[in-house]
């Protein structure tokens, strides 16, 4: 049992290695209202999680043990409850939250990092796309301070000063 690594493990090293080359930039295991996913991508609030077959009991592959079956029974329940407690914890903070099998990794590598990508590229849009300029004051030495309106939520910022001559839109 202290060989079974929790990170790192050969399908999560393939899915990070496509995403990777496909231009797709991420955090590993950053930490998010308590929970630690496997692959974060912050910006757009999209978090990967790699679920183990045996670990957190895939429908198709998992095998109840021979032996100690109350043990595994119990830490099997354990294991999938915490996964639907941080998937809702996730979804309450604003993440989008992709849950992917080993095996579907070692089967069907384009197929999820078509899924992880469509999930991040329609997080960047709508990122984009849900803030507005509401105001621009303009200050002193060619400068100014703009205010920002959320569509979805109307919500107001306020960014601070920026040289006019010099401001790119992000």
């Amino acid at each position: 049992m202290s060989r079974i690594r929790d990170r790192d493990t050969r399908p999560e090293r393939i899915l990070r290695a496509l995403l990777w080359t496909l231009g797709f930039r991420y955090r590993l295991r950053c930490r998010i209202a308590g929970v630690r996913p496997d692959i974060v991508f912050p910006r757009v609030r999209v978090a990967v999680f790699i679920d183990g077959c045996f670990w957190h009991g895939c429908p198709i592959h998992y095998a109840l043990p021979r032996t100690r079956n109350a043990f595994w029974a119990a830490k099997l329940r354990e294991n999938v409850d915490r996964d639907v407690r941080q998937t809702k914890r996730l979804q309450a903070e604003g993440f989008v939250v992709l849950r992917i099998w080993t095996h579907e990794i070692v089967a069907s590598a384009h197929d999820i990092i078509s899924c992880v990508a469509e999930a991040v590229s329609h997080r960047q849009q709508q990122a984009r796309s849900s803030w507005r300029i509401r105001e621009v004051e303009q200050l002193e030495d060619n400068k100014e301070r703009r205010h920002l309106i959320s569509l979805d939520s109307r919500q107001c910022i306020q960014t601070g000063r920026r040289n006019v001559n010099s401001y790119q839109r992000a």
